[in-house]
């Protein structure tokens, strides 16, 4: 290998660690806030999707699997610059497909929970109804409802258990889960409990609610099915077109990640399918 070259990558990482050493005196603080942030995200997650990788195990798998991208980017690159731009495309797409996996889970979770969501504001409205309290009506939802709510209510209901006030674990439950609906459900017990009233009917009349949602949503999202498949088709187009040629000429294209006006249209390219992929989502997602 030339000397030169391993003096020149010796040097720009000596200039990375005293950047990145002054940085970290500057910024500590919030690097700290912000792993803590995302290592409470991680664990909520992870607990809620029922995954089978506990925190430091994911954690550990998640940062092994990056630094090994990482160093088959240095071994696949063309030079110094290249090698580290293989690296931190590599790197980085590791670890964002990893949070994405998690996204991919949680969303998942969270759609089954918003499906039962309306047959528990019924089940809870007919206990009611037969005078049951709403502690009594989530012990009933507990029994005959499986995963997700079952879980979820259960955690009410534990709250509950241990003194915490209803308003305050209706509040709890809503902050745990984002979804407009159970927001509408956990406010209507929380103001039913402060001024009164029929709270049967008012929880009927939100469970009939929510299922003309539901199936309003449905409606939207066939109507908009060619138009969230368009932004895919485009947003994969790109990829494959890239593979199809380096397929052919693969030492024309490979020069799309050793050389500088390469790299810039990576970036371009990457920059506006972004753009792109906003401006189809902003187009098909309504709100109902």
């Amino acid at each position: 290998m030339d000397l030169r070259l391993i003096l020149v990558g010796a040097l720009f990482g000596a200039a990375a660690l005293i950047v990145a050493y002054m940085a970290l005196q500057q910024n500590g603080e919030r690097l700290s806030e912000f792993f803590e942030d995302y290592r409470g995200k991680l664990d909520h997650q992870l607990r809620r999707t029922r995954n089978p990788f506990s925190n430091e195990s994911f954690e550990r798998f998640q940062q092994i699997s990056t630094g090994g991208a990482g160093l088959l980017g240095l071994l696949l690159g063309d030079g110094v610059m290249g090698r580290l731009f293989l690296a931190s495309l590599f790197a980085g797409l590791t670890w964002w497909s990893f949070g994405r996996y998690l996204d991919i889970l949680w969303q998942r979770y969270v759609k089954n929970f918003t499906e039962q969501l309306p047959d528990m504001a019924g089940v809870i409205a007919n206990a009611v109804k037969a005078g049951h309290s709403v502690p009594q009506a989530l012990e009933l939802v507990i029994e005959e409802f499986q995963d997700p709510m079952a879980s979820e209510v259960s955690e009410v209901a534990q709250e509950l258990r241990m003194g915490v006030a209803m308003d305050q674990a209706m509040r709890n439950w809503s902050a745990r889960i984002t979804d407009d609906d159970l927001d509408i459900f956990c406010s209507a017990v929380i103001i039913q409990r402060q001024t009164g009233g029929n709270l049967a009917e008012i929880l009927e009349n939100l469970a009939g609610t929510m299922r003309e949602r539901k199936k309003i949503h449905a409606q939207i999202r066939t109507l908009t099915t060619q138009g969230r498949m368009s932004g895919m088709v485009m947003s994969l187009l790109p990829l494959g077109l890239y593979v199809a040629l380096y397929l052919i000429v693969p030492e024309r294209m490979g020069l799309m990640f050793t050389h500088p006006m390469g790299w810039a249209l990576i970036a371009l390219v990457a920059v506006l399918l972004t753009i792109g992929g906003l401006f189809i989502k902003r187009i098909v997602t309504i709100d109902v």
